[in-house]
């Protein structure tokens, strides 16, 4: 429940390929930043992915498991404190922004034996940097979430309409929280 305003779900991908056979894995984007603990042939690792500029294609091979912890669309703004737009299409250590400390909970992450169990250690390393929450944020994840549950709005001038903000003021809220255009 702490983590609610902030977290819409956790993911869990596990998988063993024959060496000779890997997997090539795509994946629609959505406008969500993820923090993802990977374990695979190459080591362990939290990574913090941005919102993708096109669909996201990963290729598998030996195996691997990863959890993700998916951020509501505004969600990881008060983690971060910067615009999530610097974010976009970049991938980058998850110790950039929670210090060394990560590494600790990657190892437990990625240990664990079960799905819950690897999300029940990511969360409480999360509850560990709880932020304030952030009503424009929150206020931008209303606003990605109705345009997804109403598939009638495919122009920014509805979400204005709907909204009662200017275009230019949903594109910098936009690029400030979501990290991508409302387009």
């Amino acid at each position: 429940p702490v983590l609610q305003p902030f977290v819409e779900h956790y993911w869990a991908v596990h998988y063993k390929l024959p060496e000779e056979a890997p997997y090539t894995q795509t994946v629609l984007s959505f406008p969500n930043v993820n923090l993802s603990f990977e374990q695979d042939d190459d080591g362990s690792r939290a990574l913090i992915y941005g919102v993708p500029r096109r669909t996201f294609v990963r290729e598998l091979k030996g195996s691997g498991r990863v959890l993700g912890v998916k951020f509501r669309a505004g969600g990881f703004y008060p983690f971060y404190g910067s615009q999530v737009a610097m974010l976009t299409g970049a991938i980058i250590p998850a110790a950039s922004l929670f210090g060394d400390e990560i590494e600790n909970c990657l190892d437990a992450v990625v240990n664990a034996e079960a799905d819950a169990a690897m999300a029940k250690r990511a969360e409480q390393f999360l509850l560990g940097y709880v932020p304030a929450r952030d009503s424009q944020a929150e206020f931008a994840h209303s606003i990605v979430q109705f345009t997804m549950d109403d598939r009638a709005i495919s122009k920014v001038e509805q979400l204005s309409e709907r909204t009662g903000l200017s275009i230019r003021q949903i594109q910098r809220l936009f690029h400030k929280y979501v990290g991508v255009s409302p387009k």
